[in-house]
């Protein structure tokens, strides 16, 4: 919502015109936004009462991406939307709950799905969820693993934001998580089985860019694959795999093997029991609302020379800076492009024609945006006659 402030009050006044005395007129405050019934009086010395809004301490919109996942074939799937404690629940079976201890435990915020974690790394934090034959993989079968990351960490050395590593040289172990090319952190998927071949697929999209990336990594028995937004970026099957992917180790969200601890958000982990189709991914992806969105504006309703500051309030789910533009604006009113605060004072003679038919966009760097349309009346400002003593 907008903020609301009083103005400032004007005092009543008394006009001495030669030996004449004016009538009293008391002033009003005004509300930016609040519908004014009546007339607004001024003596015509032009003493006015003048319109504030306050600015919003910050006006970014946070938009949930509300993306939902469809859970058919799925083993385990953490939202991870807890605001409080230390467990993680597994919404579908709840045998697979993660935990964290001490102060290496996450913290709550937004996500893409009603929430996420924050992870940091110098806290070493990490969710660990117990020891299971649930997955373990061998040979022939098929998996799959999801997350949502948002980062702008560094991934030299790799950063892992999901993964089972090995507890005997006997064991295998998988992970999904990122790696730095150049200047550049990629995703990575990592499948090493029992017997040390390596299979990996490397991705190509810069995921450490501050926005949300949906990463799955998947093996369908032959392949390792990675896909990047829906994409797939990378495949591997050589050499080709002999072992199997069981392990006496706990799975891990970020962090892995106690190190590659991650700095970012993660977020709506799952794993599958089946290697996912390019189209159940695009498919999941499809729920996912990534546009910018503006809050309504309420109409508004001014008088000539009034002094307005309005706030436009819009977000973008990828954290984008937006830029505000606006297009019929009573006469002396501005948007900034920046910060999305329209205004100014508003001209004398504005009151013709009105009401103006306002429209705002917010515009995120890759061209998305949202606009709102709402109508601003300014009127005429009356004077009310001298009355003159006899």
């Amino acid at each position: 919502m907008i903020d609301r402030k009083p103005s400032s009050w004007l005092i009543p006044g008394v006009l001495f015109v030669g030996l004449a005395f004016m009538v009293l007129l008391t002033f009003q405050p005004v509300f930016a936004g609040d519908r004014q019934d009546g007339l607004k009086m001024m003596n015509e010395s032009g003493s006015q009462s003048t319109l504030y809004k306050s600015q919003a301490s910050s006006p970014l919109v946070e938009v949930d991406p509300a993306c939902t996942v469809d859970t058919t074939n799925a083993i385990s799937y953490w939202p991870l939307n807890e605001t409080t404690g230390t467990t993680f629940d597994d919404v579908l079976t709840g045998s697979h709950d993660g935990e964290c201890f001490g102060d290496s435990c996450p913290m709550p915020t937004s996500g893409t799905n009603a929430g996420g974690q924050l992870f940091n790394s110098i806290d070493e934090d990490e969710i660990i969820v117990p020891t299971s034959t649930d997955f373990d993989f061998i040979l022939t079968d098929n998996f799959s693993a999801g997350i949502w990351v948002k980062t702008t960490q560094d991934c030299t050395g790799n950063k892992v934001y999901i993964g089972r590593y090995e507890n005997l040289i006997t064991e295998g172990r998988w992970w999904l998580g990122c790696e730095q090319v150049g200047d550049i952190g990629v995703a990575r998927f990592h499948m090493r089985d029992s017997n040390k071949d390596l299979q990996f697929a490397r991705g190509t999209t810069q995921i450490n860019d501050g926005k949300w990336h949906y990463l799955t990594g998947v093996w369908d028995g032959t392949n390792t694959m990675l896909y990047v937004d829906g994409s797939l970026e990378d495949s591997d099957n050589t050499p080709g795999f002999s072992g199997n992917f069981i392990s006496t180790e706990p799975l891990t969200i970020g962090g892995y093997d106690n190190q590659y601890y991650v700095d970012g958000v993660l977020d709506e982990a799952v794993i599958f029991s089946t290697a996912l189709s390019d189209t159940a991914i695009g498919n999941y992806l499809d729920t996912c609302n990534f546009n910018v969105e503006m809050i309504q504006p309420d109409d508004q309703e001014n008088y000539e020379g009034d002094t307005v500051s309005l706030q436009i309030e819009a977000g973008d789910p990828q954290g984008g800076d937006l830029t505000y533009t606006a297009t019929g604006l009573p006469p002396g009113l501005n948007i900034d492009l920046n910060s999305g605060l329209i205004s100014g004072t508003i001209l004398e003679g504005s009151s013709n024609p009105s009401p103006y038919n306002v429209n705002v966009w917010a515009t995120a760097p890759d061209l998305r945006f949202d606009t709102k349309q709402f109508f601003w009346t300014v009127s005429d400002v009356v004077y009310l006659p001298l009355i003159m003593k006899p």
